[in-house]
């Protein structure tokens, strides 16, 4: 048996989260279930859980709103993805990919319900499920 199968590994499609809506090229985040999954992902003990979580705004869309990427940099785990599944394409590339968040220094929170937040070392992203707003201090690579 060839040694990248014993070790472990991850496959896009068996971390189907149907009920939460990020999973395959089909899912997307909105407005309308943000709390509930921000909620569900900051819970205790979802950092030893990996997240797969899909970037487009539509089913189809190459289009990376700031709201999923700071869902995904709040809410993720030590092992954490952000993709469009796949087949992923150049044409779905985008710059905010190359924001640089540093280490992060705690896990999600809750501020105020439904505004969810995470302090990294090079700043403090920020999402708010009520206002659909999303705050990403970060430089970007160049």
């Amino acid at each position: 048996m060839p040694s990248y199968l014993r070790g472990p590994a991850h496959l896009w499609a068996l971390h189907a989260d149907q009920e939460l809506g990020f999973y395959s090229e089909y899912a997307q985040i909105t407005q309308s279930r943000c709390a509930e999954f921000m909620r569900a992902r900051c819970a205790a003990g979802m950092q030893n859980q990996t997240l797969m979580m899909h970037a487009a705004a539509a089913p189809g869309s190459s289009v990376v709103p700031n709201q999923t990427v700071a869902a995904f940099l709040i809410a993720r785990s030590p092992v954490s993805f952000i993709g469009f599944g796949w087949p992923s394409r150049d044409s779905q590339w985008d710059e905010i990919f190359l924001l640089q968040a540093g280490e992060p220094m705690e896990v999600c929170r809750e501020e105020s319900p439904g505004v969810f937040s995470r302090r990294w070392t090079r700043g403090t992203a920020k999402l708010s499920c009520n206002t659909w707003e999303a705050t990403l201090p970060f430089e970007a690579l160049s």
